[in-house]
């Protein structure tokens, strides 16, 4: 009886520690899925109090512009102002320009 016991022990124990791994990868999930692919998101409360400490410019092109924009969906039912800034992208292709400008003589 003592070693059914100890057996039955020891397999609730395997199953919590289960349900905390199985939970814990849920949770790792949920937090990947908000923050995006890259690891790292910006998203700020209707105060402007930051959620994350870091930003991260994301590269959306036309390849991944439906991934990039389903995790903007997903964002925006748990923080509803999500912020897109639109200015660097004409800088970043002024610059690109003038390089091609310039390498094409």
């Amino acid at each position: 009886q003592q070693q059914q016991q100890q057996q039955q022990q020891q397999q609730q124990q395997q199953q919590q520690q289960q349900q905390q791994q199985q939970q814990q990868q849920q949770q790792q999930q949920q937090q990947q899925q908000q923050q995006g692919h890259d690891g790292v998101a910006v998203m700020s409360s209707a105060d402007g109090r930051s959620g994350f400490s870091k930003g991260r410019i994301r590269d959306v092109w036309r390849g991944n512009l439906a991934q990039e924009m389903a995790v903007l969906r997903s964002l925006v039912e748990k923080y509803p102002y999500i912020s897109m800034v639109r200015e660097l992208l004409s800088l970043s292709s002024c610059r690109a320009r003038t390089r091609t400008l310039w390498s094409k003589g």
